[in-house]
């Protein structure tokens, strides 16, 4: 389901970043060391901006004192956008887009405290809406919705909690 694979994917992403694999920009390389980012060789935690290019990918992401914060981007390798996010003290907060290869975007969604939070939305790649619903707390909640390619609802689904609870 599509839902569960943005999901996945954005935290396969963040493993990805947090272990410092790829190639950094930075003149120094940046190491976690006890939850912060520092250069390497450095006791005082990162500001600024890092690139980190791996796995046909550049996330570009801000730092303050060490932490994630602010603008969080993954970019194909041409440099159009796959994911756009913020960030809050390394957690994902606010508005969250990501985009199909040809910028068109895919899914969009809000994040409270790393938690998915109200309306998401998918597209298929000309722009119409392919799945909606709605996430509390990260759990999927009430009704949502799959349409065809012409815009008529395929397929409700009733979640409580996260669980389907029933088919329509």
């Amino acid at each position: 389901m599509k839902i569960n694979s943005a999901i996945i994917f954005l935290l396969l992403n963040f493993a990805f970043l947090i272990s410092g694999c790829g190639k950094s920009d930075s003149s120094k390389r940046l190491i976690l060391k006890d939850g912060l980012f520092y250069k390497e060789g450095s006791s005082v935690p990162f500001s600024g901006v890092d690139t980190v290019r791996g796995l046909s990918r550049i996330m570009v992401y801000t730092l303050n004192k060490g932490m994630r914060t602010g603008s969080f981007k993954i970019l194909y390798e041409g440099g159009q956008p796959q994911i756009v996010g913020q960030l809050v003290n390394s957690i994902n907060q606010g508005l969250w887009q990501y985009y199909y290869p040809q910028n068109k975007i895919e899914s969009e969604g809000y994040f409270v405290d790393n938690l998915a939070e109200g309306t998401w939305r998918w597209y298929y790649q000309d722009g119409k809406i392919s799945e909606q619903g709605n996430f509390v707390h990260g759990s999927k909640e009430g009704y949502w919705q799959q349409y065809d390619s012409t815009g008529k609802v395929s397929k409700i689904k009733f979640f409580v909690h996260g669980v389907e609870k029933n088919k329509k």
